[in-house]
């Protein structure tokens, strides 16, 4: 018997090709380094619900 395997998500695969933080406090010191030394505009960080991760994002409220 032949098992089938799902295809992810838009939202599945956008996860995927993201960096994943295990916590909020790992993400917000990256995105603090990432705006030091590369210059970046701010970055938040968001809790991710396909990986239950953390990742960076430029959408800050």
């Amino acid at each position: 018997m032949l098992l089938m395997q799902s295809q992810p998500s838009d939202k599945e695969r956008s996860c995927l090709v993201k960096r994943r933080y295990w916590s909020e406090v790992d993400a917000m010191v990256m995105a603090s380094r990432q705006q030091e030394r590369e210059g970046v505009p701010e970055l938040g960080t968001y809790r991710c619900s396909n990986c239950d991760g953390y990742h960076l994002t430029r959408q800050v409220a």
